[in-house]
């Protein structure tokens, strides 16, 4: 009999461990998941983020192209004037 409890004492002790390393895998393997996850989601935000910021700047490219913009940008380079508008200077210190 001693024979017998000495073979479940061990089964038991191996079943245990088993479980043990299995819980810790498991463990393991939750904490990664949800480190993941968590960048992921922040990835995913930023994208986000930067998909809006390049719509908006494809806007402002579509709206400089225009000809009143490039107009407007070669009076203000050149400090021309049209006929009719009249410019303000500032004196810089």
């Amino acid at each position: 009999m001693t024979k017998k409890k000495s073979r479940l004492d061990l089964l038991s002790l191996l079943v245990r461990v088993v479980v043990a390393f299995v819980l810790l895998f498991v463990g393991i393997k939750s904490y990664q998941w949800l480190s993941l996850n968590k960048t992921f989601k922040q990835l995913n935000q930023e994208h986000s983020l930067y998909s809006e910021q390049i719509i908006q700047l494809n806007e402002k490219i579509e709206k400089a192209d225009t000809d009143f913009f490039i107009e407007k940008r070669a009076r203000e380079e050149s400090e021309l004037a049209k006929p009719g508008d009249f410019v303000i200077k500032f004196k810089s210190n």
